[in-house]
Formats: C-alpha cells, sequence, structure tokens
C-alpha cells in the first residue's frame, strides 16, 4: 500500500502473502485495520484507492473498508497524483 505525498508515493504497508487470492488480500487489510492506530487521519478507511483490474483486491477492499471509493487504474498510462 501506498500513499501520495510530495516524493510521489510512500509505503503505508507491506503485506507479504502466499497468493493474490481475495482471501490473501483481506487477511492483510484486515491486519492493518486492527493494528490499534488511528489510520487513514482518524477515518478509519483511506477515502480513495487507485488499483489495478483485479476482482480480488476489490472485493476484499470492499469488504474491510467499505466507504473508500476504488478507481482503476490501467497501468498502460502516465498517471500523476494530484493533491
Amino acid at each position: 500500500m501506498l500513499t501520495p505525498c510530495a516524493a510521489e508515493a510512500v509505503p503505508l504497508a507491506l503485506f507479504i502473502t502466499p497468493g493474490q487470492t481475495e482471501a490473501n488480500y483481506f487477511a492483510g487489510f484486515e491486519l492493518l485495520g486492527h493494528c490499534g492506530c488511528k489510520l487513514f487521519g482518524g477515518a478509519g478507511y483511506p477515502q480513495v484507492f487507485m488499483t489495478d483490474d483485479s476482482s480480488a483486491l476489490h472485493n476484499a477492499l470492499h469488504i474491510v473498508w467499505s466507504y473508500s471509493q476504488q478507481n482503476v487504474v490501467s497501468p498502460y498510462e502516465d498517471h500523476k497524483v494530484v493533491g
């Protein structure tokens, strides 16, 4: 997980999983959500996710952080973080 900043993006969290299944993503997001820290500006969930088109990733994000907006981004386009 990356978060935008003046240096473009910095790591927020790193999940090491045995695969890229919905269950794997869900486990990592749940651990982050229950770490005891006031994450995401105290909101408890990120406002927006920019992801690829992985349905497993989208499903897990929606289950854990259903209030977050999800934007699918093509890996072949040039992206700029607007802040």
